[in-house]
């Protein structure tokens, strides 16, 4: 499956779009103790509200994940977390993010060093107001022509970028255009 015909099939009403560069920590090739795209907490409140809990050390949500642009999609059952312990007092804790892990390890393209600096295009579906996604498609992108259709769609995503605006759900007469970007 190519990029344009993926983008056909996961445009569905409900769909809330997350766009992003993945950075060298999202991929460990930093080094970094946890892998996994990191998203801001307003995003992931908003797509898992349960995983907004303060007062619970590291909560989480898990949730069906599938990227689809490996040859053969990789299926799991991810976690998003909120690595909350810079709020607990503690001064050894600085940690105050959400990531999604859990992705498939080393064969996840979404963990692939060589994918530092690709766009990853999350569509998050079957989010309401008053319910969690139950499910997200992913889609790394293999290359500046799938970058460059994707942002034909959204306009550029540039690395580091954060949030534009709030979430946004395709209508079905907004085709692809909404999104959110990071």
């Amino acid at each position: 499956m190519d990029v344009e015909a993926w983008l056909r099939r996961v445009t569905v009403p409900g769909s809330i779009w997350y766009l992003k560069r993945l950075s060298a920590n999202d991929t460990q090739q930093s080094g970094s103790h946890q892998a996994g795209p990191y998203i801001p907490k307003n995003v992931m409140f908003a797509l898992f509200p349960a995983l907004n809990r303060p007062s619970e050390r590291n909560p989480d949500h898990f949730f069906d994940l599938v990227v689809d642009s490996s040859a053969a999609p990789i299926e799991t059952h991810a976690r998003a977390v909120w690595y909350n312990n810079a709020l607990d007092g503690n001064r050894a804790g600085r940690r105050n993010e959400i990531r999604i892990t859990r992705l498939g390890g080393a064969r996840s393209p979404l963990l692939d060093v060589e994918n530092t600096g690709a766009l990853a295009v999350f569509a998050f579906q079957g989010t309401t107001r008053q319910s969690s996604a139950h499910s997200c498609r992913v889609w790394v992108c293999r290359g500046g022509d799938e970058e460059d259709l994707v942002e034909h769609h959204w306009g550029a995503v540039e690395p580091g970028q954060r949030a534009l605006g709030g979430l946004r759900e395709p209508s079905e007469h907004s085709s692809t255009r909404s999104a959110l970007l990071a």
